[in-house]
């Protein structure tokens, strides 16, 4: 079965329906913007989003979605805002334009389609309210309703009474003629107080009028090359250079996207001397945005500088498990024939491996693949990833030791299809790519040299492997063990991304999972753990001591001395839980420090692993505990810890303790004695010695009798 129908199976109401649903529609949005549309990753997604509509409209005909900067309404109740997914998909349609989305029931797969197809390849001028329900209507889009955004209603437009001109053309053509003049003050403009103001104008310059756009267009390639002709100090254009990011960083992605695009292009055109220049000063995170933005769009970089930005971008040996039945040596050397041959390089970018791969197999190309051999690679073709079968083919090829120049041209294709099986969340073909190559370069003998090597780089990239980790929130669960065997994969490059994540993490399953992929990762991820500990999080230095005991080496034992002395007791607490395990005398020394300390917090935390000692002295202090009677809230949950540790140590003694707890009795004894003496029966399920069923046996017919039939039935099961 599909696991998405045990999803929505399990879901108790449509809340959770809606949330699964955008993040369906995210996934939906992704894919179109990759694949042709009868591509099988395509099908499967459509049809898991229109699953969840028909779910939803079983109770509402209609579902209508409120699009805000940062977040989505549904019915008037905002979708949590800090989850990235959500976030990216209001992004989107806000800069789109669309302030709301109303699916109507009948909504068919090729409706939606073209609903996300006439978005990505919107003309933003033309997406005026009318205009919009025309291009609707013109693509037959009859389930799908939105609703465009009034600018008008957010913000009055102030006109300067002098000129009688916008207050933000004015700002607009102020802005141009500094740049164009080159004057240094118009760094001014990219100071962090003006930033968000002409991100705005570039928003709606690059999405205005013909003329508008051209003027954009010209404002981003003088914003690139700025500079460089002429005189300016290294730092000050350094300064400059961090500020531009910044301004990258505060326009949207499609904005960005274009805005590199078209400034690179007339760069190329007009100042072919500042165009790599220019490329150096922009992060390569932006550069492969760009780059796979100008791809799914079919856009025309020229060869040039398609590779300068490459260049630019991208600047153990693992157990191979085969993953796909090997093809034989015929069809691999027809197909490998016609895939790669020199004057078919530029079609192989993401758009058009498919044709590609289904021109090589036609029957206009001559080769050894039989008429049968043909149909049945059709046939795969049909229901498998076209990206898959053409990166198998090229594992194979590097089985045979290829050359430098086709080991390079294999790299190059493998970085593609890296960045492909990312979008599309394929984590299995992402771990394939990642393990052939890897073993391929570590080889004796491998063409490829140390600095030639661009593979293992863009796995490792710091933009790359957050969108790897994003992934926990963008997929459904049933991919989330994928994404782990790929991180552990990689290895310790993913250590310090992950703790930062952890000190982050607001639930308990989110840290569990950071903990154990720490705890799974090798290498040297020990050592950059390490370095965190000064952390002023203590949380997350708690967590980390937690993950580098599962291996306590020498070096993480000298790393934690300090921490017997942090100022927060659970980091301490953890610390000494960590120094049992090589120097029980040193760490019930500290232990009794903490037990008998004033501090409430410390004391509790220390008596949670007081279990770990066999000092006769904590016995006698956790005993002397159970002998008070609790006089207040705070006491009662410190004598309740009291009693899980001594069940959890087992000690025989203890049940006299516990013996002479339960006989308190009396017309005033107070409610907390009473609750004590049921938390001490229901422990008693879990005392190790055999010596608490007699105990039990004695207590079976006097007051407590319902609650020890209970717990002797637990002892009887658990035999």
């Amino acid at each position: 079965m599909d696991p998405v129908y045990s999803i929505y199976n399990d879901e108790k109401n449509s809340s959770s329906a809606i949330e699964t649903l955008l993040k369906q529609l995210n996934v939906t949005r992704r894919m179109i913007g990759l694949y042709p549309t009868d591509h099988p990753q395509i099908r499967t997604s459509i049809s898991r989003t229109l699953t969840i509509l028909n779910r939803l409209w079983d109770e509402n005909r209609l579902l209508t979605l409120g699009i805000t900067p940062t977040t989505i309404f549904v019915n008037n109740r905002r979708i949590e805002q800090q989850d990235p997914i959500y976030r990216e998909f209001a992004r989107f349609f806000f800069h789109a334009g669309v302030a709301s989305i109303s699916f109507h029931k009948g909504l068919d797969a090729q409706e939606l389609i073209r609903f996300h197809r006439l978005l990505q390849n919107k003309d933003e001028s033309a997406l005026q309210e009318e205009s919009l329900v025309a291009l609707l209507e013109e693509e037959k889009i009859f389930n799908i309703s939105v609703q465009i955004i009034d600018y008008a209603a957010f913000r009055e437009k102030s006109v300067d009474p002098a000129t009688g001109q916008n207050a933000d053309d004015s700002l607009w053509e102020d802005f141009l003629h500094r740049l164009q003049e080159g004057v240094l003050e118009t760094t001014g403009y990219l100071n962090s107080d003006h930033q968000e103001e002409v991100a705005e104008l570039f928003r709606r310059k690059l999405s205005g009028t013909p003329t508008e756009q051209e003027q954009a267009a010209e404002g981003s390639r003088h914003l690139l090359s700025f500079g460089y002709s002429g005189r300016q100090s290294a730092i000050s254009l350094q300064n400059y250079d961090k500020k531009l990011n910044m301004l990258l960083e505060k326009l949207a992605p499609e904005t960005r996207n274009d805005f590199l695009y078209k400034g690179l292009k007339r760069l190329e055109d007009h100042e072919q001397s500042s165009l790599q220049l220019a490329l150096k000063r922009i992060s390569p995170g932006f550069l492969e945005g760009m780059l796979a933005h100008s791809t799914r769009l079919n856009s025309a970089l020229s060869p040039r500088l398609l590779n300068l930005i490459n260049t630019l971008s991208s600047d153990s040996n693992p157990e191979i498990t085969p993953t796909a039945k090997s093809f034989s040596a015929e069809e691999t050397r027809t197909r490998i024939d016609v895939l790669f041959q020199e004057e078919q390089e530029d079609i192989y970018m993401p758009a058009g491996y498919q044709q590609a791969l289904r021109t090589a197999i036609s029957t206009s190309v001559s080769g050894t693949l039989s008429v049968e051999d043909r149909d049945a690679l059709n046939e795969l073709l049909n229901n498998q990833s076209v990206e898959e079968h053409t990166a198998r083919i090229i594992y194979e090829r590097l089985q045979t030791r290829p050359n430098a120049q086709l080991a390079v041209t294999f790299q190059n294709h493998l970085l593609d299809f890296s960045r492909m099986f990312l979008e599309a969340g394929n984590y299995v073909a992402l771990h394939s790519a990642y393990q052939h190559w890897t073993r391929f370069v570590s080889q004796s003998g491998s063409p490829i040299e140390l600095l030639a090597e661009k593979l293992v780089a863009y796995h490792t990239q710091a933009s790359f492997m957050a969108e790897v980790l994003d992934g926990f929130d963008l997929w459904e669960a049933d991919r989330h063990q994928e994404i782990i065997d790929y991180i552990v994969l990689v290895g310790s490059p993913y250590c310090e991304p992950i703790v930062e994540r952890l000190g982050l993490a607001r639930h308990y399953t989110e840290r569990r999972r950071w903990i154990d992929l720490l705890t799974r990762i090798s290498g040297n991820a020990q050592q950059i753990m390490i370095t965190f500990l000064g952390d002023e999080r203590w949380y997350l230095v708690r967590n980390l001591v937690m993950v580098l005991g599962a291996e306590p080496t020498p070096a993480v034992l000298k790393a934690i001395q300090p921490l017997y002395q942090h100022p927060h007791p659970q980091v301490r607490t953890e610390a000494i839980r960590l120094l049992f395990s090589c120097n029980p005398a040193t760490a019930n020394r500290l232990l009794l420090a903490e037990l008998n300390c004033r501090d409430e917090e410390a004391c509790l935390a220390a008596i949670g692993i007081a279990h770990l000692s066999r000092d006769p002295e904590v016995l006698t202090f956790l005993h002397r505990q159970l002998e008070k009677e609790p006089n207040s809230d705070g006491e009662l949950t410190r004598l309740r810890a009291v009693i899980n540790t001594l069940c959890r140590r087992g000690e025989k003694e203890s049940l006299v303790i516990m013996r002479r707890a339960l006989n308190r009795s009396g017309l005033l004894i107070h409610r907390r004695t009473r609750q004590l003496q049921h938390d001490i029966i229901s422990a008693l399920a879990d005392f190790k010695h055999s010596a608490a069923d007699k105990l039990l046996q004695e207590l079976s017919t006097g007051k407590f009798r319902r609650d020890v039939a209970a717990v002797i039935a637990k002892r009887q099961e658990s035999l």
